[in-house]
């Protein structure tokens, strides 16, 4: 028995998924620049936590879901947006690095003095 053909109503939609998984690769290149910048690199980890959002098997089930994280909602809100300023400063420390900036457009040069300083902004 042949198997079914793809809907109509379901083919764009896996065409539109698989071409937003592609574009998280599209970040990598900037790592092959001179001096590599890894900031770009946080909307490839997105598109990993999108694709791995139910398959992470390390952790319960939906453990990423937001939804499914214990607390109220302004709590699971302000843990995920410290959470996501502390790896923006973390990738923006490595370009400021990598790049042997004199002048680092950071909150503070140490990338640990910098990640204890970023909460505060980020959660504001």
């Amino acid at each position: 028995m042949a198997p079914e053909p793809p809907s109509q109503s379901r083919s764009p939609r896996h065409a539109a998924a698989l071409a937003f998984i592609a574009s998280g690769a599209v970040p990598l290149l900037a790592l092959c620049g001179a001096p590599p910048d890894p900031m770009l690199l946080i909307y490839s980890v997105f598109v990993g936590a999108w694709v791995l959002r139910e398959r992470v098997s390390i952790f319960p089930p939906g453990l990423f879901a937001v939804g499914r994280l214990p607390g109220t909602v302004w709590l699971r809100y302000f843990a995920l947006t410290v959470l996501v300023g502390i790896l923006t400063e973390t990738l923006a420390w490595a370009g400021n690095y990598l790049a042997r900036a004199e002048q680092p457009a950071l909150l503070h040069p140490q990338l640990l003095y910098d990640l204890l300083l970023s909460p505060g902004i980020y959660a504001a």
